[in-house]
């Protein structure tokens, strides 16, 4: 019991390493996808209203082609009225020309209006071509610090787990079930040292006989109080 109980206790050295080397992250990795996912959809915003700004182009140049059309068109008509014969011939030429004009009327009001959608597209393309460098710009900074801290506490952390994995291996299930029970509800601290004849955890008195046990390390014990593994540590109790 006395080796299992000193297991249990570089168990929780060793989680207590993992979770301070996973705070000395902080909320960087989810910064560092935030900003990714905003450079992503800045991006993706920005190749749209370029397409958008492409299509009023192509459809203000097939405008202004129509409109050419149509003055041919129409200058044809006036020149047949020239020679036509019976009025019915010259009311229909009127009438012909007169849907030329309103659908060139039509064309140059809508020129009019694509004019003012692609200089709004201009506009919405320059901020969002700022807003993609602002948050490309983040986005690396953020990765580049991230990576530094990953690179400077990989390899320990990598040594932690292979000990951890080590150390859980010379553990009992039931006890190791225990331990993950209690870590999980106690923030992370499942194993304490006696301290000032009190436990370590809740500071709640422990009472002599008990104290006796846990000093023998004998037997797996644990607070009545908060529930978690009471040990002796030596160096917690030096007289």
């Amino acid at each position: 019991m006395r080796s299992k109980l000193k297991t249990l206790f570089s168990l929780q050295e060793t989680d207590l390493r993992l979770k301070e080397l996973e705070n000395l992250r902080g909320d960087l990795p989810q910064q560092v996808e935030k900003t990714k996912q905003e450079m992503i959809d800045t991006g993706n915003r920005l190749q749209t209203t370029k397409q958008e700004l492409k299509d009023a182009e192509l459809e203000q140049k097939q405008l202004q082609t129509d409109i050419k059309q149509a003055n041919a068109k129409q200058e044809k008509y006036k020149n047949q009225l020239y020679r036509v014969s019976t009025n019915r011939e010259y009311d229909a030429l009127t009438a012909e020309i007169e849907a030329v004009k309103e659908n060139t009327d039509k064309f140059e009001l809508r020129i009019l209006k694509l004019d003012d959608i692609q200089e709004e597209l201009q506009t919405k393309i320059q901020s969002l071509e700022e807003e993609k460098t602002k948050f490309t710009a983040n986005h690396y900074a953020l990765d580049k610090e991230l990576q530094g801290k990953l690179n400077r506490s990989n390899r320990e952390e990598d040594n932690l787990r292979l000990h951890r994995k080590e150390l859980v291996g010379r553990l009992d299930r039931q006890m190791y079930s225990t331990y993950e029970r209690v870590r999980k509800g106690k923030n992370g601290i499942a194993v304490v040292a006696i301290q000032r004849n009190a436990c370590g955890g809740c500071f709640n008195a422990i009472p002599p006989q008990r104290l006796l046990e846990i000093r023998e390390k004998e037997k797996f014990i644990t607070c009545e109080f908060c529930g978690r593994i009471l040990i002796w540590n030596e160096k917690e109790n030096k007289k």
